[in-house]
C-alpha cells in the first residue's frame, strides 16, 4: 500500500528510522515499550551431575566428573531454545590442565534436540551432556572438580565457527545504564535470549537473560542462572542476582537465518529416547508453515528398556483454530485409538497413553498460521525393585527385578534373607553387571549389621557367608549408566538351629543318597514332632507328623522317586528346629 500509493514518511517516522540505522542505542528509548515478556528459555539446566556426565572424570567432582562450567551451561541453554544446530562445523582440541587433551568433532556430531528435555530431574540425559561438553570444548573450558571456568569473549567465535550462529553475533560490555538497557530491550523485543556474564566480590558467573517485567519503579529482567531454576527471577540490571560487576552480554545469539528455521519433516520421525521434546520445527519465534503433514512416532521400548506408558505435556500451543490440527494416537499408527485432537490457542491438558508407543501428527491447511507448539514426553518404566523384599525359605533366588531389561537409574532397593532355622547361610552371585563403583550391592549380616561385602562391576565375587544365617542386602544405582543387573542364589548351611538341645545324636546317611536315606535322632521330653523333606524352592515332598513323641526316632525314607538335587531335612517341634542338607543323586 505504501509503495503503490507513494505514501511519504512523516517526520516522526523518518526520525525513528534514522535512530534505528544509527546503532546509537541511547536514541532507542522507544524499544523500552513497557510490555512484559515472559521467560523464553524453558531449560532449567545446571553444570553439575548429571549434566556433566561427558566431561572429564574426577572422583572428587559431582557424580564423578568435573563441573561442565557456567559458560557452557548458558551457551547450551540458548542453543536448546533455538534447537540449533543439529550438526556443527569442524573440530577443536585443546589441553585442559589436569585432565589432558579434550576434543570435540562438531562436524561429525548430531545434536538431537528430540532427546533433550527442559530439566533432567536428576536423570542422565545423553544429548544434554553431549551438548554441554561440546560447548565447553569450544571455549577451552578449564575444568575442575570444584568448579570450571572459561572466558566470555571466546563465546562469540565459538558459536560462529563451530555452531553456525549469526555473523552479527557480538559481545558488548556495560557502559551507561541507558545504553545497556537499550541493548537488552532490543534483544528481548526481538525474542532473542541473551548470554550474560557478571562478577561479584567472590567470582564471576555466566547465565541467560530471557524476559522483562515492567514494575512501578523500573524495568526488571528475567535471569536464568543455570542452577536448575534456583534463584531464577526478575532483577534490575544494577543487581543481576549480585553479579553486577564487569557485565558483558552476547547479542544476536541467533541461528544463521540462511539455515533456520528448519523445514517440517516429510518422513515420519522415529523417537526412541525415554524422555524428549517435539515441536513443529518453526522454532520458538516464527510461525509454522502452510500445508504441513508431519508425524512423529514415540517408541522408546527396546531390548534394554521396558516401557509401561507415555505421558505428554504441552509447553506452548497456538494453531489456526479448526484449521490446523495436532493429533495424538495411543499406538503406532492412525488406526490406533485417538487420545486427543487439538487446535486453537488453549494449552491442552496432560495426555497419558495406555501403550508403549504414541503417534503424534500435525497437519495444516494453506491459510493462516500461528506460533505453533512444543510438547514434552516421558516414558514410564516399571519399578523393578523398591522398598523391602523378605525371603524366609531355606533357599531361594532373586535379582534386581529387571529380568532381560536394564535396571532402573536411581534404584533404592532392600532385601532381607531370614530363614528361621538357619545358623549359617551362603550367598552366591549367578551373574553381575552393574556400573562399577557407582551402582552398588551391599551385603550385611542381618543380625549385627556387619558389612560382609560391597559388590559392583562385572566380576562375580566369591560366595559370601553370613554367620548368623541371615542377610540384609541393599542395591543403589546412580542417575547414569545402567546395565543388565544381577541375580543371587542363597542356601542355608548343613547345620541347623538347635534350640534347648531338643534333638541329639542326629544321623543322616547315606548323604548323598539314591534310594533310601536313614534318619535317626533322640529327643527327651514328649512333644509334637514334624519331619519334612523340602526342595530348594520351598516345596515339601515328604512329611511325617507324630504327636507326643519322645525317645529314639528312626526312619528309612524312600527318596528314589524324587528328582536329583539339593533338599533340606527339617525337624520341627515346639521346643526347637533343626535343618540339614541332603543331596539326592
Amino acid at each position: 500500500h505504501v509503495r503503490k500509493n507513494n505514501v511519504k514518511a512523516t517526520a516522526e517516522v523518518k526520525n525513528a528510522w534514522e535512530n534505528l540505522r544509527s546503532e546509537d542505542l541511547d536514541k532507542l528509548g522507544f524499544l523500552d515499550n513497557n510490555r512484559d515478556i515472559d521467560p523464553m528459555v524453558l531449560a532449567l539446566w545446571n553444570q553439575d551431575s548429571p549434566y556433566n556426565a561427558m566431561c572429564p572424570a574426577d572422583p572428587n567432582g559431582p557424580g564423578g566428573h568435573v563441573y561442565a562450567g557456567c559458560v557452557a551451561t548458558a551457551m547450551s541453554m540458548i542453543m536448546y531454545h533455538w534447537r540449533y544446530p543439529t550438526q556443527g562445523t569442524g573440530s577443536h582440541s585443546y589441553y585442559a590442565p589436569g585432565y589432558g587433551t579434550q576434543t570435540a568433532n562438531f562436524g561429525q556430531t548430531n545434536y538431537d534436540y528430540y532427546g533433550m528435555v527442559n530439566s533432567s530431574d536428576n536423570k542422565y540425559n545423553e544429548m544434554i551432556a553431549l551438548l554441554q561438553y561440546h560447548c565447553g570444548v569450544a571455549v577451552d573450558m578449564q575444568y575442575g572438580y570444584d568448579g570450571s571456568g572459561a572466558y566470555s569473549p571466546d563465546v562469540v567465535p565459538a558459536i560462529k565457527n563451530y555452531f553456525g550462529y549469526a555473523s552479527n553475533a557480538q559481545i558488548v560490555y556495560r557502559g551507561s545504564i541507558v545504553t545497556w538497557k537499550a541493548y537488552l530491550n532490543q534483544q528481548m523485543d526481538w525474542s532473542q535470549p541473551v548470554y550474560y556474564a557478571g562478577c561479584d566480590n567472590t567470582g564471576c558467573h555466566a547465565f541467560v537473560v530471557d524476559g522483562t517485567q515492567e514494575q512501578s519503579d523500573d524495568t526488571y529482567y528475567h535471569f536464568n542462572f543455570g542452577w536448575s531454576g534456583s534463584m531464577n527471577g526478575f532483577y534490575l540490571v544494577t543487581n543481576a542476582g549480585g553479579y553486577n560487576q564487569s557485565n558483558s552480554m552476547v547479542r544476536n545469539f541467533i541461528p544463521d537465518p540462511d539455515n533456520y528455521p528448519y523445514a517440517p519433516p516429510e518422513e515420519q520421525v522415529l523417537l526412541t529416547w525415554l524422555d524428549g521434546t517435539i515441536e513443529d520445527c518453526s522454532g520458538p519465534k516464527d510461525n509454522y508453515q502452510d500445508d504441513v503433514s508431519s508425524s512423529w512416532l514415540i517408541s522408546p521400548q527396546s531390548e534394554q528398556d521396558s516401557v509401561s506408558y507415555i505421558k505428554i505435556d504441552f509447553e506452548r500451543f497456538a494453531t489456526e483454530s479448526d484449521g490446523d490440527f495436532l493429533r495424538i494416537y495411543d499406538g503406532p499408527d492412525t488406526g490406533s485409538p485417538l487420545l486427543g485432537e487439538f487446535s486453537g490457542n488453549e494449552i491442552p491438558s496432560t495426555v497419558i497413553s495406555e501403550n508403549n508407543q504414541v503417534l503424534v501428527t500435525f497437519t495444516t491447511n494453506s491459510s493462516v498460521t500461528a506460533n505453533g507448539w512444543m510438547l514434552t514426553y516421558k516414558a514410564y518404566q516399571p519399578s523393578w525393585c523398591s522398598g523391602m523384599a523378605t525371603y524366609s525359605e531355606p533357599t531361594g533366588t532373586f535379582s534386581d527385578g529387571s529380568g532381560s531389561f536394564y535396571y532402573n537409574n536411581n534404584s533404592a532397593c532392600m532385601f532381607r534373607i531370614t530363614p528361621e532355622w538357619a545358623n549359617e547361610t551362603t550367598l552366591y552371585f549367578n551373574y553381575l553387571d552393574t556400573e562399577e563403583d557407582y551402582d552398588i550391592i551391599k551385603v550385611f549380616d542381618y543380625d549385627n549389621q556387619q558389612l560382609l561385602a560391597e559388590v559392583s562391576g562385572t566380576q562375580t565375587p566369591d560366595p559370601i557367608v553370613s554367620p548368623s544365617g541371615q542377610f540384609f542386602i541393599t542395591f543403589n544405582s546412580n542417575s547414569s549408566i545402567r546395565s543388565n543387573g544381577w541375580e543371587v542364589y542363597y542356601e542355608v548351611g548343613n547345620v541347623g538351629v538347635e534350640e534347648n538341645n531338643s534333638f541329639t545324636n542326629l544321623k543322616l546317611y547315606p548323604n548323598p543318597a539314591q534310594n533310601l536315606v536313614n534318619l535317626s535322632f533322640i529327643t527327651g521330653a514328649s512333644k509334637n514332632l514334624e519331619v519334612s523333606l523340602i526342595t530348594m524352592t520351598g516345596i515339601t515332598v515328604y512329611n511325617d507328623e507324630i504327636t507326643n513323641f519322645n525317645g529314639v526316632y528312626s526312619q528309612a525314607i524312600d527318596v528314589s522317586g524324587f528328582a536329583k538335587g539339593v533338599y533340606f531335612i527339617r525337624i520341627k517341634s515346639e521346643q526347637g528346629n533343626m535343618v540339614n542338607k541332603l543331596v539326592i543323586e
